[in-house]
């Protein structure tokens, strides 16, 4: 990965110097599967920081433990926790990424009530972004036959704005940390 952020500053003009360039990328904003085979320590994130990443987006989608699993989501909210506190003491920000929905109407408070308490767990402050998505999908995916088995019924689109205000009331002083 290194090898391929060094392509992108020599390729992109990237950071203070301008190369030649109109303009300047003022960082490099990236995505993250936390729970990839290889789990990147302190070291690498701060090599990777002094490449100029600013950012890394981590698609956490819910803090519920048993949602999670039927995300089919390899990990856990906990290792999330432990991933963002890695990522952010090396000084990198943080972006985390839920699914408003998720779970249908069966898993509706479990998912805002541990989604909240996980992301409170987090290090996160200034420069940090917490991104609710609303949940689409397509009658065919295999999370909704999961989710019908279950005996859950998907959020229509009030329920889900009610569920997204909800999260974003139980993460309001997250704001006053910055």
């Amino acid at each position: 990965m290194i090898e391929l952020i060094k392509i992108i500053h020599d390729e992109f003009p990237v950071g203070d110097s301008k190369n030649g360039f109109d303009y300047v990328f003022d960082g490099i904003y990236s995505f993250l599967d936390i729970f990839g085979a290889e789990r990147k320590s302190y070291n690498e994130y701060v090599e990777l920081k002094n490449l100029l990443v600013k950012r890394i987006y981590i698609g956490l989608e819910t803090g519920d433990k048993t949602l999670f699993k039927y995300l089919n989501k390899p990990g856990s909210p906990t290792e999330c926790i432990d991933v963002v506190s890695t990522i952010r003491s090396a000084g990198i920000n943080i972006g985390i990424i839920v699914l408003a929905g998720a779970g249908g109407k069966r898993f509706y408070d479990e998912h805002v009530e541990n989604t909240v308490e996980t992301i409170l767990k987090m290090p996160l402050g200034n420069g940090d972004i917490v991104y609710i998505s609303p949940l689409v999908v397509d009658e065919s995916d295999e999370y909704v036959k999961i989710m019908e088995e279950l005996g859950s019924k998907m959020l229509n689109k009030f329920e889900i704005v009610e569920q997204i205000q909800g999260i974003k009331e139980g993460l309001k002083d997250l704001i006053k940390s910055g």
